[in-house]
C-alpha cells in the first residue's frame, strides 16, 4: 500500500456529528452558568452548557445555592453559615474569625468548664506550649476571659466566644480530631460527675 491509501486520516478535531452538538463545561469561579451557541473552527455549531459548581467544595450546584454577600462566591448550602441574620460562605467566616483548630478545641473545653491546662493537654492532645499559646490567642480575640484572683482564677467563655463556638462548629465539627475531642470530653465530664456523687 502506498502512503495515503488504506485507513482514513485521524484528526484531533472531530467534525460535528449533527447540526447542533451539546457540550457541558464547568463554569468559572463566581459565575452561575448558562447556555450559549458557539461556532467551531470546522464550521459546526455547538451549544455550550456551562454548569455551576460550588466555589468552595466543588460540588455541582442545583437549584438551591447561595451567593455570599461579601465575596460573591456561589456556594452550596453545606458551605454556608448563618451568622447574625446573614448567610456567609465558610471562607469569609474564617477570614473574619481567624481561629486555629487548636484554639477552637481549647475554646470547646473551656465552654464545658474544663480549664486546667494539664487536662486540656490530655483531652486535646496539644502540647503544653501550644495550649498556653491558644489560651493567649483566645484572650486576645476576646473569646475568653480570666475571672478570679491569682491562683484561684479560671477561664470563662465570653458572649463573643459563644457566638464563635456556634459558627465554628459548622467548620470544624466534622473533622476526626474534633470527633475524638467530643468523645474524650464526654468521657471526662461523666467521670467528673460520677466522682462528685
Amino acid at each position: 500500500m502506498s502512503e495515503g491509501e488504506g485507513e482514513p486520516e485521524q484528526n484531533d478535531q472531530r467534525a460535528p456529528t449533527s447540526i447542533l452538538d451539546e457540550v457541558h463545561i464547568p463554569e468559572g469561579r463566581g459565575l452561575l452558568g448558562g447556555r450559549r451557541l458557539v461556532t467551531t473552527p470546522t464550521g459546526g455549531i455547538v451549544r455550550e452548557v456551562r454548569i455551576g459548581f460550588c466555589d468552595i467544595c466543588g460540588i455541582r450546584l442545583g437549584e438551591n445555592y447561595i451567593v455570599c454577600p461579601i465575596c460573591r462566591r456561589k456556594i452550596d448550602l453545606a458551605c454556608s453559615i448563618r451568622i447574625e441574620s446573614q448567610v456567609l460562605c465558610t471562607m469569609c467566616v474564617r477570614d473574619s474569625l481567624p481561629l486555629s483548630k487548636r484554639a477552637y478545641q481549647i475554646l470547646v473545653c473551656i465552654a464545658n468548664s474544663v480549664c486546667d491546662t494539664r487536662v486540656l493537654r490530655n483531652l486535646t492532645r496539644i502540647g503544653k506550649d501550644d495550649v498556653k499559646g491558644s489560651l493567649f490567642e483566645l484572650m486576645a480575640l476576646g473569646l475568653i476571659e480570666k475571672r478570679g484572683l491569682s491562683i484561684f482564677s479560671t477561664f470563662h467563655v465570653t458572649d463573643k466566644g459563644l457566638t464563635a463556638l456556634g459558627v465554628l462548629c459548622h467548620i470544624f465539627g466534622k473533622d476526626a480530631d474534633i470527633s475524638y475531642l467530643d468523645i474524650a470530653l464526654r468521657r471526662h465530664l461523666s467521670l467528673c460527675v460520677s466522682r462528685s456523687k
